[in-house]
């Protein structure tokens, strides 16, 4: 009976250091997924990179908005498109060509809706724009010379000229998205091909992992 019961001590502790080495095990593969995933993003960018869209000037800007503005909606402030569903983001154009880490703060923005375009707009003019050394002086100088027109009206012209423009909420409620010229066919189908393996990778994963825990853990 003193042999069995150790035999029966030795399996069980056997069985749980082996539970244990599978809870590891399954840990660092939900690290590695992500790491593999982002690279695997890494390189689609590198093939698909962000495409210039458009710009928010127009010709009713003015009397609308100031003279400063104006002219970094003109000459600064460019739309661009991502490889998600059509989605935009906001950049400099006068230190596109840096690397990430060479730029002034705030040189990319995302706002999450239309309505918060004009909010986004202020802080890059306010936090990009004067460190930015690649936007030129003359621009610069228009903030100081440049009063701002009054804002009775200006969140409502932002969000009317940005739906003029083809900006509008994105599907994911937290985006924008552009509904303008629609990108070539071949982009648009491969952009969604990556964005839905993207999910459909993330949801397996986390279904598997969660089966192979339960099926060790009870066998």
């Amino acid at each position: 009976a003193t042999v069995y019961n150790h035999t029966i001590s030795c399996f069980d502790h056997s069985c749980g250091r082996q539970k244990i080495q599978t809870l590891f095990t399954t840990i660092t593969m939900a690290k590695l997924i992500p790491t593999f995933m982002k690279k695997m993003m890494t390189l689609a960018r590198r093939f698909m990179p962000d495409r210039f869209l458009t710009t928010l000037h127009a010709k009713a800007d003015v009397g609308e908005i100031s003279l400063f503005h104006d002219v970094v909606r003109r000459d600064v402030f460019e739309v661009r498109a991502t490889v998600f569903f059509g989605t935009v983001f906001f950049q400099c154009a006068c230190c596109k060509h840096l690397p990430r880490s060479a730029r002034a703060e705030f040189s990319t923005i995302a706002p999450q809706s239309v309505e918060t375009l004009y909010r986004a707009f202020v802080k890059f003019t306010r936090h990009h724009v004067p460190a930015c050394e690649q936007i030129p002086q003359s621009i610069k100088d228009l903030k100081a010379s440049s009063r701002d027109v009054s804002t009775r009206g200006t969140r409502k012209y932002w969000v009317e000229s940005a739906m003029r423009k083809g900006l509008a909420d994105g599907d994911d409620g937290s985006s924008i998205a552009y509904y303008g010229v629609h990108p070539p066919r071949i982009h648009t189908i491969l952009c969604k091909l990556i964005s839905y393996s993207w999910m459909f990778v993330r949801g397996a994963s986390f279904i598997a992992i969660c089966a192979y825990l339960v099926y060790a853990f009870y066998h």
